[in-house]
């Protein structure tokens, strides 16, 4: 009997042209593919001879199961594909669960918060990162946008319905964030639809967005170069 096997695979934001080499490899040897619309639309070259289960909001977690449990009756190898990079907003930690007895292995991919970053010009080792895709009290999560930000951090926003751009732009302001703080607003990245503004927050309150956007919220209070040296050189002066 073969071993149970299932690959988690980053498919890019997107585009079929971003989707890497190794994912490709990876999709290549799967013999069932699941995975959401979005996340099967960039790898349908790859799809063919294939089993492919289509999940959905009404589904998702029964096909997911129904899945696992024909791979492990027919010994054949699984593939989840996701959109983005598996890590981020995936639902990865059901996946591993459902998948316990599995060898799992996890297949990065390019991230919309990456190209997003890129827009922005920021690093993000100097931003903080929020998801409003999944469940939680996301009041609560808002307000850690205002702590994150008033620590000195970029902030890279995972839309949702619950929170589009407009409406967390509008409650950072209310929240006291100057209204002419710099904003990257990116609507589905390398799609067809993509869309893009750069501006203020002032000018992303009036505006719609898909609610498939990342947006970046850049703090000026984020340390030059320069001011990166000088603490850098501090440090290095410390006793050891």
């Amino acid at each position: 009997m073969g071993e149970l096997r299932l690959s988690v695979i980053g498919v890019g934001p997107g585009s079929p042209e971003l989707v890497t080499p190794q994912a490709v490899a990876a999709l290549r040897e799967a013999q069932i593919v699941v995975g959401w619309e979005m996340d099967l639309l960039p790898i349908q070259r790859w799809l063919d001879g294939k089993k492919t289960f289509l999940q959905n909001v009404k589904n998702y977690r029964r096909v997911i199961r129904r899945v696992a449990a024909l791979a492990r009756q027919s010994r054949r190898s699984v593939a989840v594909p996701r959109v983005g990079d598996p890590c981020i907003s995936s639902g990865l930690k059901g996946l591993l669960e459902i998948f316990h007895d599995f060898k799992i292995s996890i297949i990065p991919g390019i991230s919309s918060i990456q190209m997003a970053a890129a827009l922005a010009k920021v690093n993000l080792d100097e931003s903080a990162l929020f998801s409003f895709h999944d469940y939680g009290d996301q009041t609560l999560r808002s307000l850690h946008l205002i702590e994150a930000f008033r620590q000195g951090r970029h902030l890279v926003v995972l839309a949702s319905p619950d929170l589009t751009p407009q409406r967390m732009a509008q409650f950072l302001i209310e929240k006291g964030i100057p209204s002419q703080t710099r904003a990257v607003v990116c609507s589905r990245l390398t799609l067809p639809q993509e869309r893009i503004l750069k501006g203020p927050l002032s000018q992303v309150v009036r505006r719609r967005f898909h609610w498939l956007t990342v947006s970046v919220v850049v703090n000026p209070a984020v340390l030059t170069e320069e001011e990166d040296r000088q603490t850098w050189l501090r440090w290095r002066r410390l006793p050891s």
